[in-house]
């Protein structure tokens, strides 16, 4: 009979791939249906757009049940796999997920507790994240950077209300820290793009046709909705489009061109991956599926690039 060779340190991470490619189809779904055709829909008054309103959010909401449970999942399902330099992790990022299971029935003890649980999820965030500043390329680390700044910045305008008096509020956690976030997050798709996206989409084209593809989707978004889609792009992502509508079409046409130019190619899907998830996410992540989703993404950029190896080395 035949001996089972055991499994090399990267080979047991490959469930992964399905799981947060299923997460990322989902959450994609979900954005579009629910956070984006949903909203817009329901603020107009013909009957067309309340039937169309309400079959987008039926369906969007089935693809966020999906979404969230798959995120949360292939947290588990990273932590629990037998890599060199997953240690601490394990305990981290299970306990993290425990959490978020008990946060629908703890959050009836009152607003603290969400707050605290985001809390949890910025300080997981910041440090996966100060660790995936070491990984990458010089221009890999300045995107990263300015990603991660731009949720440290979200984080505090969101958090500072349930965590400061009134009269302190708006010095640390104000509308400007919001908006330069905001800055911080668009100018961020273009260093991605130079950083991974670039050299790859001259070896395949179908990431640029996706990053074309979608920001001509958000082009006709804003044209078809008006000042309705930009109040739901504000309500999905925390964007307030305070800048010109065209730098977000061109930041969402780097970003994506990224994101799917990654996943095309086998040594970099985790990056690729951790992109997706930062676009399902937006800006400004309230709910404890968005800040999984963020805390994921760089837990993805920050070992992603080793669980990811298809024996390369």
């Amino acid at each position: 009979m035949a001996v089972q060779q055991p499994l090399s340190p990267t080979s047991g991470v490959h469930p992964l791939r399905p799981i947060l490619a299923l997460a990322a189809l989902f959450g994609l779904g979900e954005l579009a249906l629910l956070r984006f055709v949903g909203a817009l829909s329901f603020d107009r008054t013909i009957a067309t757009g309340a039937v169309a309103g309400g079959w987008a959010s039926t369906v969007g909401s089935f693809f966020l049940d999906f979404a969230t449970i798959l995120v949360f999942v292939s947290l588990v399902v990273f932590a629990l796999t037998p890599l060199r330099w997953r240690s601490g992790w394990s305990f981290t990022l299970v306990g993290y997920v425990l959490l978020a299971a008990i946060l629908p029935w703890a959050s009836a003890m009152g607003p603290w507790v969400p707050a605290t649980f985001g809390f949890i999820s910025a300080a997981l965030t910041l440090v996966v994240g100060l660790v995936a500043l070491v990984r990458p390329s010089a221009e890999g680390k300045f995107a990263i950077g300015l990603l991660l700044l731009a949720f440290v910045c979200a984080y505090v305008y969101a958090l500072s209300p349930a965590f400061l008096s009134p009269s302190s509020i708006v010095a640390p956690g104000g509308p400007g820290t919001l908006g330069f976030g905001e800055v911080l997050y668009v100018v961020a798709g273009g260093f991605a793009f130079y950083a991974w996206g670039w050299r790859r989409i001259q070896e395949n084209r179908a990431g640029l046709y996706a990053g074309l593809a979608a920001a001509l989707a958000l082009a006709l978004y804003f044209g078809v909705g008006g000042p309705s889609a930009v109040a739901a792009l504000t309500q999905a992502t925390g964007l307030t489009v305070f800048l010109p509508v065209w730098v977000y079409v061109v930041s969402t046409f780097f970003f994506a061109t990224t994101a799917f130019s990654c996943v095309l190619d086998k040594n970099s899907f985790a990056t690729g991956a951790a992109f997706l998830l930062f676009l399902i996410a937006g800006l400004l992540p309230v709910t404890s599926y968005q800040q999984a989703l963020v805390v994921m993404g760089m837990v993805l950029l920050a070992h992603g690039q080793d669980a990811f190896r298809m024996g390369a080395e």
